[in-house]
Order: structure tokens, then C-alpha cells, then sequence
């Protein structure tokens, strides 16, 4: 830090202007401005917080998150020569497995015998060298290492389910960003169905156009139209369509030879 700029503070000097306006707020600490300076510095800082409170603490305040938190996650669990350890969690944990009863892995599950192996559990593992480890990388620890060991093969069923919950909001937020990316200013009358449909086709269709088989989507096509009432050779906008598909295809060829990839038999 003391080399050089992060990128958020980088970011920030590039939005300041000369006049230290940023976002519409005067930054500009001086002796005239100094009531108006911090006036706007707080309304930043409340904004700011306000955004943050609003988006994150419903998240937070999930009660399947306070269950988890209350009963696996084991750096908050007692000393291990503690009275307090033994009954530490109960109720959350049993909260959990109700919560999650109608899955599969839960048919034959045992609630009773799960509480004596999580009470075994606590005491064996609280002294462990690993305990140190954050909560994934602990009970991933757990999992491989105890999975064979039968004292603990009920209750490592929830905590396996508990693995599953991603506790954060990243993927949302990349998800929200990358539909901004396609939703752009110069792009604002885009329908919500073709916002999804791009959004669709950049994450889980091919990888490059050397993947895209233009040669049977061609056929397919040309298989619906000419089912369907008319067919496509009295349709003048069909038939240009067909040889729009058949340009893509000659494109995707020409990019295989020029990877040095084989061209794709047109016959």
C-alpha cells in the first residue's frame, strides 16, 4: 500500500475530477467549505452503509445461517474441558435437520443418534490440530477423514448438506454484472426474454465459434420450416435466413482451416 495505489483507490482518483467533485459531492476540504465538506462526507458514509445493511443483512440474517453458525461452525465452540460444550449447538443443529428432513440423503436418517455422535464429535475434534482451519476447509477435513468411521456417519450427513449452502453472494452479483454487460446504455430497448437468451448462450453455449455446428442447426431448421405451413421455399424471408445459416457456416469452416483444425464435411 505504501508502493502503490489499490485499484479501488485508483479507480476512485480517476472519478474525482479537478474540482474534487466526485459523484456529485464537493470533496474539497477547505476552511469555507469545511461544514459543507462534512456534510457531504457523511451523506457518503450513511449512503454507503445503508446500500450495504439493505443488501447483505437479510442475507445474513437467514435463520438457516444463524443454525449453521450456532451449532458447525467450531471455532465458537466452547473450551473442550467445558460444560457448556456438550449442550453447545443443539438446538440449532436440530433446527437444521428439520429444515432439510424431506431430502433424500434424510430418509433414514436418525436424529437422536446424530445429537450423541455430534456430542462425541465436539469433544474428540475441539483439541484437533486442524481446528484452526476455516469452517469449509474444517468440515471438508472432517468428511474425508472420519467418513469411514462409523461413530460419526449420521451426523456427517447434515454437515455434508451444510457444505452445499454457499454462504455468500458472489455468483449473484457476477450474474447481475454480466447482465449489465448486455444491457448497456447503447443497448436499452433489449427485451428481458433476449437479455436472458445472450446472457444464456455467453455462459453455456460453445466456447467457440470452431464448437458451433452451424452445419446441423442449418439442417434442423430447414427440417421445422419446411413442416410447418408453407415451407420455406415460399417465403422469401426464410429463404434468406437459410442463406444467412449457410454464410455462418462457411465462416466457421474457413476459422477451422485457418486453426489448421479439419473443414467440416458440407456434403
Amino acid at each position: 500500500m505504501q508502493v502503490k495505489d489499490g485499484i479501488a483507490l485508483t479507480s476512485f482518483k480517476k472519478e474525482v475530477g479537478d474540482d474534487d467533485i466526485f459523484r456529485g459531492f464537493n470533496l474539497e476540504n477547505r476552511e469555507e467549505g469545511e461544514e459543507q465538506f462534512n456534510l457531504d462526507r457523511e451523506e457518503i458514509l450513511e449512503a454507503t452503509i445503508l446500500f450495504i445493511k439493505g443488501r447483505f443483512d437479510p442475507f445474513l440474517k437467514n435463520p438457516i445461517l444463524t443454525w449453521l453458525r450456532d451449532s458447525l461452525e467450531h471455532r465458537l465452540w466452547p473450551p473442550a474441558r467445558s460444560d457448556a460444550l456438550s449442550d453447545w449447538g443443539v438446538e440449532p443443529l436440530t433446527n437444521f435437520c428439520g429444515h432439510i428432513k424431506g431430502l433424500g440423503c434424510m430418509q433414514n436418517f436418525d436424529l437422536k443418534e446424530a445429537l450423541e455422535q455430534y456430542s462425541r464429535l465436539k469433544k474428540n475434534l475441539r483439541e484437533n490440530s486442524n481446528f484452526g482451519m476455516p469452517f469449509r476447509e474444517f468440515w471438508e477435513y472432517v468428511s474425508r477423514h472420519f467418513s469411514d468411521k462409523l461413530e460419526y456417519f449420521m451426523v456427517l450427513i447434515p454437515i455434508r448438506v451444510s457444505l452445499l449452502i454457499l454462504a455468500d453472494t458472489s455468483c449473484n452479483e457476477r450474474g447481475i454484472s454480466e447482465y449489465n454487460r448486455i444491457h448497456t446504455a447503447s443497448r436499452p430497448n433489449l427485451e428481458v426474454s433476449k437479455v436472458r437468451n445472450l446472457f444464456a448462450i455467453k455462459h453455456y453455449g460453445p466456447q467457440s465459434a470452431g464448437a458451433f455446428d452451424a452445419e446441423e442447426l442449418y439442417e434442423r431448421w430447414q427440417q421445422i420450416i419446411t413442416e410447418s405451413n408453407g415451407g420455406a421455399q415460399t417465403n422469401a424471408k426464410r429463404r434468406n435466413l437459410g442463406a444467412l445459416l449457410r454464410k455462418i457456416m462457411q465462416t466457421a469452416q474457413s476459422k477451422h482451416c485457418d486453426s489448421g483444425m479439419p473443414k467440416a464435411d458440407s456434403s
